[in-house]
């Protein structure tokens, strides 16, 4: 392969599986460069994830303090697929656990995460993931929250410039979400972030901003967004489909979804598939579950979880419908599974009050406990289905950062 082009051995890598890309890094320094360099971001972007090559996994991220942190011999960010091959369980091969503060930070980052610094994840997109760093034991409202890019399969970390935002007064609270995604059309990502200051339960203000390269300095700050967007409340952890990222919101008393497309930076509306009664955020939650189009499950009833997908046209067509019931007296109007994501052959991935994973086979009705052990769910750790992705974040990097 010495004499085949770099477009042509990118090629080939982008129908490998992305661990085996990684392990291929050791062959030669071409392909260490290849792999390794910022040029691999956009052509993986458009092959290796449009292809949809790659069998998800579950994510497990932890905040536990963790003895080993400050050990220098300790080098390892996150168990690797081999570890989990001790028993014949394939559900085994098929897990990753990682904790933020074991990757191999960048120099130009603050300092080394401490075990009291804690992770809030945001969103992802395209294979990567986008968390704040807790410096301090604040809630969300941190003060000293930063947004950072990571790739766990690459152990990646890149630390984004923080907003700089004006104090608050005693009386205030401050609660910020940032969306990252992906702009396919320019072969680009970005990051937006909405600001939102209360007093009480009264908005004071409510801002957006994106994240963008400013050509006169090669640097990136954040510019506030000027044109008109809905005046709703959204809520934390978005999701970005398709070059769109999409909040759940309320808007004058009424459940909603607000859309905001990354490559025209326009604000819309998109109504619920059905008329919610109960006002809490706990009976739906927005997935994405055919990689592309939206998804939405329906969490308000004890009995069962409905899946909805929209369409191009912008309507809910309801794709199936999960008859899986909570323990004998649950007390909670709301369901008590919550859905991770899409699995393997066509299942969904669905997690059971922080305790349980299961899979369930929507053409079957048929579910199935995903049984690894050494998983142990607490108020530190969280799951979810994530699939893997070769994006280096070099590449970001170069578009976002000096």
């Amino acid at each position: 392969m010495d004499q085949l082009s770099e477009d042509i051995i990118v090629n080939i890598f982008s129908n490998l599986q992305a661990k085996i890309v990684l392990e291929l890094r050791c062959i030669c320094k071409q392909w260490r460069r290849i792999i390794n360099g910022s040029c691999f971001g956009p052509q993986l972007a458009e092959k290796h994830l449009k292809k949809g090559i790659e069998d998800p996994i579950l994510l497990h991220h932890s905040n536990k303090p963790s003895e080993s942190h400050d050990n220098p011999n300790n080098n390892s960010p996150y168990i690797e697929w081999e570890d989990w091959k001790d028993g014949n369980n394939s559900d085994q091969q098929s897990v990753l656990e990682i904790n933020l503060k074991l990757f191999p930070w960048p120099s130009s980052s603050t300092a080394k995460p401490s075990n009291k610094d804690k992770f809030l994840y945001e969103s992802s997109a395209s294979g990567i993931l986008c968390f704040t760093r807790k410096t301090s034991q604040d809630d969300h409202c941190s003060k000293t929250s930063k947004p950072y890019l990571v790739n766990p399969l690459r152990k990646e970390v890149l630390e984004l410039p923080p907003l700089n935002l004006e104090p608050l007064n005693s009386s205030q609270k401050r609660y910020l979400s940032y969306g990252f995604g992906f702009d396919k059309s320019l072969r680009k990502c970005k990051v937006v972030c909405f600001v939102l200051d209360v007093s009480g339960d009264i908005v004071d203000s409510m801002i957006y901003y994106t994240l963008n390269q400013q050509k006169e300095s090669s640097s990136s700050k954040w510019i506030q967004l000027t044109k008109s967007q809905p005046k709703c409340v959204p809520f934390p952890s978005p999701i970005c489909i398709d070059g769109v990222v999409y909040w759940s919101c309320c808007y004058d008393n009424t459940y909603m979804i607000m859309a905001f497309h990354l490559e025209k930076e326009e604000f819309r509306l998109v109504s619920l598939p059905l008329k919610l009664e109960d006002y809490s955020p706990a009976i739906f939650e927005l997935i994405d579950l055919n990689r592309g189009v939206l998804g939405f499950a329906d969490l308000s009833s004890t009995n069962h979880i409905e899946i909805w997908n929209l369409n191009e046209k912008e309507n809910w067509i309801k794709m199936y419908r999960c008859e899986v019931r909570p323990p004998y007296l649950w007390p909670n109007r709301f369901h008590p599974y919550r859905v991770l994501g899409p699995w393997k052959n066509g299942e969904l991935l669905l997690r059971f009050l922080d305790q349980s994973i299961m899979t369930y086979n929507p053409n079957t009705n048929t579910f199935k406990y995903f049984s690894v052990p050494l998983l142990q769910e607490d108020e530190n750790t969280r799951y979810y289905s994530y699939s893997p992705s070769l994006l280096s974040l070099s590449w970001f990097q170069d578009q976002l950062l000096e």
